[in-house]
C-alpha cells in the first residue's frame, strides 16, 4: 500500500507539473507581448488578468489557498480533527493546494505585475519557496498522528517497542539490531550539511540491507515477515537520526517561522484587498 500511494502522488504531481507546463508554452505567445501589444491579440480578451479566462484562473487560485490553509490550520488546532488522518496528509494536501494556487494565480497575472498587488504577488513566490523548506525542517522532528512532537521519552519508548518486537517476535538478535544505525549528525551542523546525509543515509541503507536480507535467508524466515523486519529496522534507525538532530531542526523551525509568517501575512492581507475591490469594481468573482 505504502509504494501504490508513493507512486499516486507522484503521479498527481507529474501531472500538475505537466499541466502546468502545457498552457504555459500555449499561452506564451500572448505572455510574451509587451503591454501596448496585448490589445491586438486575438485572445486579449480571454488571456487578461480581467478577462474570462484570466479572471477564472485569479479566483480558482485564490479558492485553493485558502482552502489548503484553512484546512490545515483547523486540522492543527481543532482537537476533534486530531483523529481525522494522519497530519502527512494533511500538510501534503496544504502543500498541494498551497503551489497549485499561486501557479493558477501566475497565469491570472499575464505577467502584469505592478503597483502594490506586486507585494501581494512577490511575497506569495517567497511564501511558497519557504514552505518547501518549512516542510522538510517539520518532516525532521519526530512526531505522533495527531502531529504534536514527540518527547525523547516518547521517542525512546517507540525505539524499545520496535526492539521488544524484533527481538520477541522475529528473534532477531540484539546485536544485530544495535548494528545499523545512520551516523550522529555533528553537534554543529547545517540544514544543507543535513539534508545530504539523508542521500548517505539511503546508501548506508542499501548496504546494510544485502546483509540483513543474506542473514534472514539463513534464519529462513518468511518472505512476508523479512519486509516487515527490515520496515521495522529503517524505522528504528531513521528514528534515531531524527532523536539527535531534532534540536537542530526545532531552532531552525522557530526561525523559519519568523520569516515565513510574516510574508503569508502581508500577502493574505493584499490579496483578499485585491478580491474585495475586483468584486466592487463589477469584475465579480470570475464564473
Amino acid at each position: 500500500m505504502g509504494k501504490l500511494r508513493t507512486v499516486f502522488i507522484f503521479l498527481i504531481w507529474a501531472a500538475g507539473i505537466g499541466l502546468f507546463l502545457v498552457y504555459l508554452v500555449r499561452v506564451w505567445p500572448y505572455f510574451s507581448l509587451e503591454i501596448a501589444e496585448r490589445p491586438f491579440h486575438p485572445e486579449h480578451f480571454s488571456l487578461k488578468p480581467g478577462g474570462s479566462t484570466g479572471h477564472l484562473m485569479g479566483t480558482a487560485g485564490t479558492l485553493l489557498i485558502l482552502v489548503g490553509v484553512g484546512s490545515y490550520s483547523l486540522r492543527k488546532r481543532w482537537k476533534r480533527l486530531w483523529s481525522w488522518g494522519s497530519i502527512r496528509y494533511w500538510m501534503n494536501f496544504h502543500i498541494f493546494c498551497c503551489i497549485s494556487g499561486p501557479a493558477l494565480i501566475f497565469f491570472h497575472t499575464a505577467l502584469k505585475i505592478g503597483g502594490i498587488v506586486s507585494i501581494s504577488f512577490w511575497s506569495m513566490v517567497a511564501v511558497v519557496l519557504s514552505g518547501i523548506i518549512g516542510r522538510y525542517f517539520y518532516t525532521q522532528i519526530p512526531r505522533s498522528v495527531s502531529g504534536l512532537e514527540l518527547s525523547v521519552q516518547d521517542i525512546d519508548l517507540q525505539l524499545s517497542g520496535m526492539k521488544y518486537d524484533l527481538m520477541k517476535k522475529y528473534q532477531i538478535p540484539e546485536e544485530w539490531i544495535n548494528d545499523f544505525r545512520f551516523p550522529d549528525p555533528p553537534e554543529k551542523s547545517s540544514p544543507f550539511r543535513l539534508a545530504s546525509q539523508l542521500i548517505s543515509d539511503r546508501l548506508i541503507w542499501q548496504k546494510f540491507k544485502k546483509t540483513c536480507l543474506a542473514r534472514l535467508e539463513e534464519k529462513q524466515i518468511e518472505a512476508a515477515d523479512k519486509a516487515i523486519i527490515l520496515g521495522i529496522l529503517y524505522q528504528r534507525a531513521h528514528l534515531i537520526r531524527k532523536k539527535a538532530s531534532m534540536h537542530l531542526f526545532q531552532s531552525w523551525l522557530h526561525f523559519w517561522h519568523v520569516f515565513h509568517l510574516p510574508f503569508a501575512g502581508i500577502m493574505a492581507v493584499i490579496l483578499l484587498l485585491h478580491v474585495a475591490l475586483s468584486v466592487y469594481s463589477g469584475y465579480g468573482f470570475g464564473f
